[in-house]
């Protein structure tokens, strides 16, 4: 635990040792770092979130009014608007009932070192009775750094439910909505490209764990070689450094599975996406340009 008086930030860092079934033991570390809000950042954050509980709270209704009422095909675009707005007046209520009858953290940092100093050596009793109090304080705070990792995790959905959102305003006009209007279009061959996909990458993941993992650390069991593939997706790596070290029929059934991987996922699959995509894009400029009642974006927020 560290904490930092200036920036008033306090910091839990954990470290995890785990041991697999063959004796090797692997370590990770977590870093969370919290700042109390206190005086005007703490009335700054209080207001920012009865903003957004206001402000969400009035676009719910017209929106609820269009579903009551309307039976456009734009029906969905609606209801996800609304379960969006819902969603962050709920979360903002939440973080702010939570935040009012909160701790500070700095009063929860200082009963560490109070109930270490308070021990005068007087029982063992006693020592027991400020041991069972420290390890308690030390609980509250990882208690309350996870509570805030999960509000973190939390934030971070919503954020992403905003992004969707914003991609879906935009469709409302045609020259803005070429994105969804692509996806659109190209979603009956994007699903059938991505059971493809998965099925063939998962399959050369299995057939490469299974053969190379006891010689090559990049494929050492199913989820690392997964990750391992993603990167050679990405054109981190093609060449894996621990092949240097394996000769013979396992260099060979290594380069098989590297041409294969290289000649189907890499070269043959990455191109079928992307024309895909193209071809999904061009149909829809051709669909634009016979639209004559459309202008462009801006002549018509001012028309």
């Amino acid at each position: 635990l560290v904490y930092s008086q200036v920036e008033e930030l306090f910091t839990s860092v954990s470290v995890r040792f785990e041991v697999d079934s063959a004796g090797s033991v692997r370590a990770s570390k977590r870093v969370l770092s919290y700042r109390d809000l206190i005086e005007t950042t703490g009335i700054s954050f209080a207001g920012y979130m009865f903003g957004v509980i206001f402000f969400c709270s009035l676009g719910v209704g017209h929106p609820v009014y269009q579903l009551y009422h309307s039976r456009s095909c734009r029906n969905r675009v609606i209801a996800f608007e609304v379960f969006s707005r819902m969603a962050l007046i709920i979360y903002s209520a939440v973080l702010l009932a939570m935040w009012f009858k909160q701790y500070p953290m700095s009063e929860l940092y200082s009963r560490l070192p109070d109930q270490m100093l308070g021990y005068t050596g007087d029982s063992e009793a006693k020592f027991a009775q400020v041991m069972q109090e420290f390890f308690s304080a030390l609980e509250n705070i990882k208690s309350r750094t996870d509570l805030f990792l999960n509000f973190r995790i939390i934030a971070y959905i919503l954020l992403y439910l905003q992004f969707i959102q914003l991609m879906l305003y935009f469709s409302f006009h045609p020259r803005m909505g070429v994105l969804t209007a692509t996806i659109n279009k190209a979603s009956s061959a994007l699903a059938h490209f991505f059971a493809l996909f998965c099925m063939l990458f998962m399959t050369l993941a299995f057939m490469a764990h299974w053969m190379l993992g006891t010689h090559i650390e990049e494929f050492q069991s199913f989820s690392v070689t997964l990750a391992s593939q993603a990167r050679m997706l990405f054109g981190e790596f093609i060449y894996a450094s621990s092949a240097d070290e394996i000769e013979g029929v396992m260099l060979l059934m290594y380069w098989l599975y590297a041409f294969t991987f290289m000649l189907v996922v890499f070269f043959t699959l990455l191109n079928f996406f992307l024309a895909i995509i193209v071809d999904s894009f061009a149909a829809v400029k051709k669909d634009e340009q016979l639209n004559f009642t459309e202008h462009d974006f801006l002549h018509d927020c001012f028309d």
